[in-house]
């Protein structure tokens, strides 16, 4: 794989790689990041390797770990899935797995950076996301980053069997380039 490195000013991304398992199974099971995933089951080592090798190894998925400029220490991920062959659209979705990173606007940073390497480099057209609707910080962060709602009152049954109100929002290349 070519190696990506995307730049911004307090964090850059870099391509995920298997040695990023142990801290991303960490981080995806810490109770402040697993209650705003829809994925509901408890993630797993062997998930992960799974999910690397049958999503982002076939390039169905982008994903990035997200590193302090400063130390490059990692404190998050984000991953543009479900990436269309025409390169029409992908969805969105962000962690930041490191407690004391988070509530510091780097979400919106991640963010910022995610849409410029989708829609400058690959030349995505779209890009979705699905946040749960009670992630109010997550919600403003993309309404502020240019996205619209598109639904808000969408019900979404997780895994678990619990019905979870979902608001979904997205961002055109022309949106983007506007702004």
């Amino acid at each position: 794989m070519e190696e990506i490195k995307v730049v911004g000013k307090n964090v850059y991304l870099r391509p995920i790689t298997h040695e990023d398992t142990d801290i991303m199974v960490k981080w995806r099971n810490e109770p402040e990041v697993f209650k705003y995933f829809i994925y509901r089951r408890p993630f797993t080592r062997e998930g992960h390797e799974e999910w690397l090798r049958t999503r982002v190894e076939t390039g169905e998925v982008v994903q990035f770990i997200a590193c302090d400029n400063a130390d490059g220490r990692p404190i998050g991920c984000t991953y543009l899935r479900d990436i269309t062959e025409s390169l029409d659209s992908a969805e969105y979705g962000v962690l930041i797995g490191d407690a004391d990173n988070r509530g510091h606007g780097l979400g919106k940073e991640l963010l910022s950076l995610t849409m410029k390497y989708g829609f400058e480099d690959l030349g995505l057209k779209k890009i979705t996301a699905r946040v749960i609707s009670s992630n109010a910080p997550s919600v403003y962060c993309f309404l502020h980053s240019g996205f619209n709602i598109t639904e808000k009152t969408s019900q979404l049954t997780i895994p678990d069997g619990e019905e979870i109100p979902v608001t979904m929002l997205e961002i055109t290349r022309e949106t983007y380039e506007e702004g």
